[in-house]
């Protein structure tokens, strides 16, 4: 049977929008009262051991076509792939290739902006492939709050009815997961297949030149990774540095992109540094509701760490800077590259950006603790999840699909991306690589970010918007429960 795959091409309309997964650069358009700690789950790093066969129950489905709604243009080739040189395209071609020769299928991704430009037409089409009847889609794959809007419309089955899925097998996600279930019903679902879960984990990148310079590995006795890994890089630290760093370089007495800035980030991903301060901004209840954290003393001190921020000089948020107004997160890279910052809180996968790359040097670690009597570090990820829509042609096939993909991306294709890709190619020392390790460990997912478009986006920016996020957090926290119990009621209501 000869095998092949389809691509179909639209709604390539570019725009920027954090709340549809990722934030899309312009140019390419805890304690008990930090809430719940997300259930810190290590994201395993190490190659998973290899049986000589598919350990899965296995069906010839006699030449089906498995049709994938693929939320993913900006980062198809996890998708589709040829045979190359590069190992990962490779990893995703033999995954493919197993699943396809396995089960006799053959797999078209039908390839749909990412982005907030495809919001509409994913819509437009699940509409039709469900309330029309038309059943053009057996799975549907994208970012996590792209996706979690549409389960209100009920478009979504419960994963936890396909006697195919085993979701506490480790290609799945559980500490996601545990955060987009709705009282017992997971409508979508994060596993290995998501490879931007890892991807777009956020991380301290830092520059080794200006470390150096400054003599900042032996501000505290040790070196930066040394800190890390002894637990004891805290926010206090983070800024002591940042400050030490920061140059009115042209001598214009304005901060901004032309000069040596302590740190740099863009406003949406900065917003995830309450995460790693061990804040939550939901609390799981026994009886299965979502209920908000709410203001703590916690938050409230977090907040006012972060205007300190906000305020300084050593701050650089590449969303506002007019020189990178347009090319936004490129400006930003490139701005780092080029050393004009010590650090930059971003996604992981930078790393593997051309200006990186030629970097003389940089080194990764997680991101900071509140204080030291933080415990863990936390990495906030963005979830890239699947889904089963409710009405399919075949829901054996479906089922038995989603555990494939799941299985094969986690046995093949993860471990060429993380261990060759990041830990080999991209960090520039060992000891980046080892943080890699200790990054992933305290991987951690939020309600909030997840069922963010569901909430309402300002439950996690306002607190980078708003200078005074106590009477924010009064005016608004309200809006948001009620918010989340409207869409629970919903979903609680189906048929």
């Amino acid at each position: 049977m000869k095998k092949q795959f389809a691509l179909l091409l639209c709604a390539a309309i570019l725009l920027s929008c954090v709340s549809c997964g990722t934030a899309e650069p312009d140019d390419e358009k805890q304690p008990a009262e930090s809430g719940n700690p997300a259930t810190v789950d290590t994201i395993e790093t190490d190659a998973p051991e290899t049986e000589e066969v598919n350990p899965l129950p296995q069906k010839d489905f006699e030449d089906a076509t498995v049709n994938i709604l693929t939320a993913a243009e900006q980062w198809q080739h996890f998708y589709n792939a040829e045979e190359s040189a590069d190992v990962v395209d490779s990893a995703v071609y033999k995954r493919n290739l197993n699943v396809m020769e396995d089960y006799g299928v053959s797999l078209n991704y039908v390839i749909y902006n990412g982005y907030s430009g495809g919001v509409d037409a994913v819509r437009t089409a699940l509409h039709g492939s469900v309330a029309g009847g038309t059943k053009d889609y057996d799975l549907m794959v994208g970012s996590v709050s792209y996706v979690t809007p549409r389960i209100g419309d009920h478009y979504f089955s419960d994963l936890n009815e396909f006697e195919e899925i085993d979701l506490s097998q480790p290609w799945w996600y559980q500490y996601i997961n545990e955060q987009l279930d709705l009282n017992g019903k997971l409508y979508v679902g994060a596993g290995s297949l998501g490879m931007t879960t890892v991807a777009n984990s956020v991380v301290a990148f830092f520059n080794h030149e200006l470390a150096d310079k400054h003599n900042l590995n032996s501000l505290y006795g040790k070196n930066l990774y040394k800190l890390a890994e002894d637990g004891e890089f805290t926010y206090d630290k983070f800024v002591q540095m940042s400050e030490i760093v920061t140059n009115d370089t042209n001598g214009d007495g304005v901060y901004n992109s032309a000069d040596t800035m302590g740190f740099i980030t863009t406003y949406d991903y900065f917003a995830f540094i309450v995460n790693a301060f061990e804040y939550f901004y939901t609390t799981p209840q026994d009886d299965g509701a979502i209920q908000l954290t709410g203001f703590t003393e916690r938050l409230a001190a977090i907040s006012e760490r972060i205007q300190e921020t906000l305020n300084s000089n050593y701050y650089l948020d590449a969303s506002k800077d007019e020189a990178m107004i347009g090319n936004v997160y490129n400006a930003m890279i490139n701005n780092f590259a080029t050393g004009k910052n010590l650090f930059m809180l971003h996604q992981l996968q930078h790393s593997t950006k051309d200006e990186m790359r030629n970097m003389e040097g940089y080194g990764i670690l997680p991101l900071p603790k509140f204080d030291d009597a933080q415990e863990n570090y936390y990495t906030p990820v963005v979830p890239e999840v699947a889904a089963i829509p409710l009405l399919v042609n075949d829901a054996e096939l479906s089922g038995t699909m989603m555990e494939a993909l799941q299985y094969y991306t986690y046995k093949l294709v993860r471990p060429e991306y993380f261990e060759i890709t990041l830990k080999r190619k991209m960090s520039r020392d060992e000891e980046s690589a080892k943080m890699l390790d200790l990054i992933m460990k305290g991987a951690v997912s939020d309600f909030a970010y997840n069922y963010l478009s569901v909430v309402g986006d300002d439950l996690m920016y306002g607190i980078i918007r708003t200078a005074d996020y106590a009477s924010f957090a009064a005016g608004n926290f309200g809006r948001y429960q009620g918010n989340i119990d409207a869409f629970v009621d919903v979903v609680n209501n189906f048929e």
